[in-house]
C-alpha cells in the first residue's frame, strides 16, 4: 500500500459561508406628523463610455466560483434556487469545462440546494443579494397628543451558501463587499 493512501494529506478549509458576514440593517423609517417621508435616490445616471475597469469587472463577473447553496430549517422550505442575469438563466460548469444553462433534471435558471457546483461569478452575486425584509411596526398609545409611528425592518438572506472555491485572490474582499451592500 502507497504512503498516499496510508496516510492521506489534510488540506486547510478554504470554504467561505456567507453566514459569516452580517447583512446591513435599513434605518428604521419614522413617520413624522406632517407625513413627509424622505426616500433615497436609488437611481444613478452614469456617463461616459467602456474603460479599462468596467472591462476588469465584466472579466471578473464570469470568472467560475463553486459553492454550495445551504438548506434551510424552515418547513417546506424550497429546494431549489432561482436566479437569472439580464434575462438568462444560472449556468453550470459540467465535468467536460463546457458551461450548460440547466441543471440535469431541473428547469433552466433554477439552482439545486444541498449539492456542490460551479456557476459563473455574476450568478453568485445575484443569489448573495437574494434578501427578504420583515417589517413590523410600533406605535405610541393612542392617547398621546402626537403619536409617533416606527417601522422597524430587518433583512436576512434568502439564499445562505457557502463557497468552496473561488480561485481569485480578489474573491474574499468581492464576498465581503457584496455582503456589506444594502
Amino acid at each position: 500500500m502507497s504512503d498516499a493512501i496510508a496516510t492521506p494529506t489534510r488540506r486547510a478549509r478554504r470554504e467561505q459561508d456567507s453566514n459569516e458576514h452580517a447583512i446591513p440593517q435599513p434605518e428604521d423609517i419614522i413617520l413624522p406628523r406632517d407625513g413627509r417621508v424622505e426616500r433615497p435616490e436609488n437611481i444613478v445616471v452614469s456617463e461616459g463610455g467602456l474603460d479599462k475597469d468596467y472591462i476588469d469587472a465584466l472579466a471578473f463577473a464570469e470568472e467560475p466560483v463553486s459553492l454550495i447553496l445551504q438548506e434551510s430549517g424552515e418547513e417546506n422550505a424550497p429546494t431549489v434556487q432561482e436566479c437569472w442575469v439580464n434575462g438568462r438563466g444560472i449556468e453550470f460548469l459540467t465535468d467536460e469545462g463546457k458551461w450548460r444553462i440547466n441543471w440535469p433534471s431541473l428547469n433552466e435558471g433554477f439552482a439545486p440546494i444541498g449539492i456542490p457546483f460551479t456557476t459563473k461569478r455574476k450568478y453568485v452575486e445575484i443569489l448573495l443579494k437574494k434578501r427578504s425584509d420583515k417589517v413590523r411596526t410600533v406605535h405610541d398609545d393612542a392617547s398621546v397628543a402626537y403619536p409617533v409611528n416606527t417601522v422597524k425592518r430587518h433583512t436576512a438572506h434568502m439564499a445562505p451558501l457557502s463557497i468552496i472555491e473561488d480561485r481569485n485572490p480578489k474573491g474574499s474582499e468581492w464576498l465581503r463587499r457584496i455582503m456589506r451592500e444594502a
